[in-house]
């Protein structure tokens, strides 16, 4: 890690720790102040198994400090958390190395529970690329590391009683920049793309909540992403209305538009398409039982200057129950036909979820475990996940989660990374040995595709990475204040790339202490 910014990140913590600590202090005199601290020592035993590198054993000792602090009061709520970490390796170069990592979090209620004040600060290391390595972490393949700094702020006004009339706003704005990482093997995975400045505002005016046989409301929002030098300023814009006029209890006639601007200045959109969309809709809604409908319209829409297309469109909504409900949605954007489900399920014993969603994002906010991509391409994306949870609130938890993804990159410029469909499986076990010690199992599988879309300028060939994770783990209460873990864990990389594969088996011993 670079020391200047090792330490200037140490003075940004102090100076903004004392700032969001003593300041509401010195205003808000009825307020609760906790403080918190834990040190912990962890031993590992590591094999290391590369094509490229050959095979390393090694010890590595991590020692840790982690630092905590909650102010809150009726005017304001505010958290610091900050770590540091000093590791040892026995065999490799960097035979010590240093980390540090911080969050900041502030919310000001300047108005009531209607107008606040939202501030965040955080730094933290992220993977740089996920074809380097997505287990990279401190102890192994912390090369592939870079320092993030992210800076938010957002002031949210609503209406503190919307029985006549609702009214949202939020004007915010959010910083994130990465350190380049040294040594890049290919130019197009140097974290350098990610350097993002963004500005937005949202504001919804509608009907207040009180019954009424005519509902209205009016959606309308703007942002604008400056992504650095290396490419162009993304800007969106959109304009959406509904009217619902209620026959009776049950029937209504709906009508709605839309208008959703994508534009890069300059341009830079791959083919050099217009991303612009504008639709119109009228139609019927059955309400069959409370907060549950059946919608189906009309629609004609238009995606840039392609040819109007007319079509059916419609929206099952059915709640069951506060923990129980269900969505389907079919409709269109710019590429053609899109759908959309929901599924919540929750009773004593077991929660369900699962979602499926299209558009158009940008990169960075496609962020997952295995697949966390530095840089802040607009793509295509099409995610889902179901997940499933056995909790019987004694001694048994068990999860699983199924995963699938597909982003396609928009943009004439591009990162090797931003073309990629991906498949994961997550299970995991927790079970309460006793008062005072417990039992983790986890694993976890995740196939990578980095393909090549038609039109593609990039001169690289496709890469299919298979990633696995399997770790067991062993927590003991010693004392109040004391605790234990043993973990024996495996991770592993089968890959179609010359001189890609890679697995590490761990043993780690932590004692910890909570101050």
């Amino acid at each position: 890690m670079d020391t200047h910014m090792l330490m200037l990140g140490k003075n940004k913590f102090f100076y903004l720790f004392a700032l969001m600590i003593i300041v509401p202090c010195l205003k808000s005199y009825a307020g609760q102040l906790e403080l918190g601290a834990r040190t912990a020592i962890d031993y590992y035993n590591v094999e290391v198994e590369s094509l490229q590198l050959g095979s390393i054993n090694e010890n590595v000792t991590k020692y840790g400090l982690n630092l905590s602090s909650e102010f809150d009061s009726k005017k304001a709520d505010i958290k610091a958390t900050a770590a540091y970490s000093y590791i040892t390796h026995s065999e490799t170069d960097d035979a010590k190395e240093k980390f540090f990592n911080y969050n900041l979090s502030s919310e000001l209620k300047i108005i009531g529970d209607s107008l606040k004040l939202l501030n965040s600060k955080s730094l933290s290391q992220r993977v740089s690329s996920s074809q380097q390595g997505v287990f990279s972490d401190e102890i192994v393949g912390s090369e592939n590391l870079v320092d993030v700094n992210s800076t938010s702020s957002s002031l949210i006004y609503s209406i503190p009683n919307p029985r006549v009339i609702r009214l949202n706003a939020n004007l915010s704005y959010k910083s994130t920049k990465a350190d380049s990482l040294e040594d890049s093997a290919t130019p197009q995975q140097s974290s350098a793309l990610l350097n993002t400045d963004t500005s937005s505002f949202s504001l919804f005016v509608g009907s207040g909540s009180s019954p009424r046989a005519v509902n209205w409301g009016i959606n309308m929002g703007s942002s604008t992403s400056e992504r650095g030098e290396s490419l162009n300023t993304y800007k969106t814009n959109f304009l959406s209305a509904n009217l619902a006029v209620g026959f009776n209890p049950m029937l209504s006639w709906v009508s709605n538009a839309s208008v959703n601007k994508n534009e890069l200045d300059g341009g830079g959109f791959i083919g050099e398409q217009d991303l612009n969309f504008t639709q119109l809709g009228t139609g019927l809604e059955w309400s069959f039982i409370r907060d549950s409908s059946l919608s189906i319209f009309a629609k004609t829409s238009k995606s840039g200057e392609q040819e109007r297309r007319n079509y059916i469109a419609g929206e099952f909504n059915w709640v069951l129950s506060k923990r129980t409900s269900l969505k389907l949605s079919v409709d269109r954007n710019q590429f053609g036909e899109t759908y959309g489900f929901n599924f919540q399920l929750a009773n004593r014993y077991i929660q369900s979820s699962a979602n499926y969603r299209e558009g158009i994002d940008i990169n960075s906010n496609q962020s997952s475990a295995f697949s966390t991509e530095l840089n802040d391409e607009v793509v295509r994306v099409n995610n889902g996940f179901f997940n499933l949870t056995y909790d019987n609130l004694r001694k048994v938890k068990i999860s699983a989660r199924v995963s699938y993804s597909k982003q396609e990159s928009l943009e004439q410029t591009q990162s090797i990374n931003s073309n990629r469909k991906t498949n994961g499986l997550s299970l995991s076990l927790q079970y309460q040995l006793s008062r005072k010690s417990s039992f983790n199992a986890s694993f976890r599988q995740n196939d990578i595709l980095y393909f090549i879309p038609e039109g593609s300028v990039l001169n690289v060939n496709e890469r299919k990475d298979e990633n696995q994770s399997l770790s067991f783990t062993l927590d003991t209460k010693l004392s109040r204040r004391l605790n234990s873990k043993v973990e024996l864990s495996k991770r592993k990389r089968i890959s179609n790339e010359l001189n890609a594969d890679t697995a590490d088996n761990r043993i780690n011993l932590s004692v910890s202490y909570q101050y």
